[in-house]
């Protein structure tokens, strides 16, 4: 094509050879899937070859052909755009709000102008991307007093279902339980059915087995030094992007972001609290001060140097991004 030549041939010319491509496949041959995503833009229709089943089975098989589509349109190697489960009708059946045993779980109930109200002049904020459940004592399971890890766990969990780097959606309870059983990695009083606490370690187990999902961990021997790291913790957020889970004085919290004034050194953590046991109502956990763990707090809401104690050591779990097409 010239660069002079008029738009309506250059239309005529891409239609006839989207016709000649066109006529050598049958209806038959190939799976068509649409796909939006903010990085393109735009909606995008992408017929795979029938090669190619687009069941979750076959995504290992995909890889390249994903890989040939997201080079030529100009995206990232990275992270993945194409897969099975990120097509416009999985998305669709995704933000159904998740239902557990009648309940409807909070999706993300820390966004909105409730994110900004750190209440530090001058800070930046770092705040996780995308979407997660807020998962918490007494959904689908009687675990209060010693649950807490395992909710923040399924939290992590669902921010990668949500973000469409795995298709697996958080295991319950008794689910995280034998699945750590059969790794023989506990101790000979756990078993499927206990009131066993989990920590940051058995997170980290989890998230790999189940999300193939590594994690990197920050260990802090008292709770103030959590403070002196949020240079760290504001990278992550950066660039990892995923919810950190912080284990420690027998509590587990689910951290999702926090507020950094560098030069003061005042810093604001934003907290989804899994001890909550009240109803799944936004206005609830974003502005009721309740009866949690030993303590009281909003169940998501920003605190600050209070919400650990230097009579505790804390390890800090910092699930990474998976890399993949």
């Amino acid at each position: 094509v010239r660069k002079d030549e008029l738009l309506t041939n250059v239309l005529k010319k891409l239609r006839t050879s989207l016709e000649k491509q066109l006529n050598k496949l049958s209806v038959e041959n190939v799976h068509q899937a649409t796909f939006v995503n903010e990085e393109l833009g735009y909606p995008l229709t992408v017929s795979f070859p029938s090669r190619y089943k687009f069941e979750a089975e076959d995504e290992k098989q995909q890889v390249q052909i994903r890989k040939e589509f997201q080079e030529k349109l100009g995206l990232p190697l990275d992270k993945p755009f194409l897969r099975r489960f990120q097509s416009l009708q999985n998305v669709a059946s995704r933000s159904t709000p998740t239902n557990v045993d009648g309940r409807t779980i909070l999706r993300s109930p820390h966004l909105g102008p409730f994110a900004k109200a750190h209440g530090i002049d001058g800070a930046k904020t770092y705040i996780m991307s995308g979407d997660f459940d807020y998962y918490h004592y007494g959904v689908g399971h009687n675990d209060g007093g010693w649950g807490c890890a395992y909710r923040s766990l399924q939290m992590v969990m669902s921010w990668y279902e949500l973000a469409g780097l795995t298709d697996t959606k958080p295991l319950s309870i008794l689910r995280i339980q034998e699945n750590l059983f059969n790794m023989g990695v506990m101790d000979a009083d756990f078993y499927v059915g206990c009131k066993q606490w989990i920590g940051s370690q058995e997170v980290s187990w989890l998230l790999d087995s189940v999300c193939g999902a590594s994690s990197r961990f920050v260990v802090c021997t008292r709770g103030s030094e959590i403070l002196e790291k949020s240079r760290e913790l504001s990278q992550h957020f950066m660039e990892q992007q995923t919810p950190i889970v912080i284990c420690g004085g027998k509590l587990a919290l689910t951290l999702l972001g926090i507020a950094w004034n560098e030069q003061s050194g005042k810093v604001s953590f934003l907290i989804a609290d899994p001890h909550y046991t009240g109803e799944d109502e936004l206005n609830q956990v974003q502005s009721k001060t309740v009866s949690l763990e030993g303590y009281k707090a909003i169940p998501v809401s920003w605190r600050g140097a209070e919400a650990f104690t230097d009579r505790s050591s804390y390890t800090l779990c910092l699930p990474q991004r998976k890399c993949m097409i």
